[in-house]
């Protein structure tokens, strides 16, 4: 385990509250983006907004 799985699991957020809500709002997203295909193209601008493309990215192609 370290400290991105962590993270992930909601134990651990090294980047404080603004972070931790960031994040809460990517899985949100994520969520709608399972069903709506509008909301894909939300998640992806949000996730470059937010600098978390990269850590997000397998995750994201496997939408589509």
């Amino acid at each position: 385990v370290n400290v991105r799985d962590l993270e992930r699991r909601g134990h651990f957020a090294a980047e404080g509250p603004e972070g931790a809500r960031r994040k809460s709002e990517i899985e949100a997203l994520f969520n709608r983006a399972e069903s709506d295909q509008d909301a894909r193209s939300a998640l992806g601008k949000k996730l470059r907004d937010y600098g978390l493309f990269e850590e997000y990215e397998d995750r994201y192609l496997g939408l589509f």
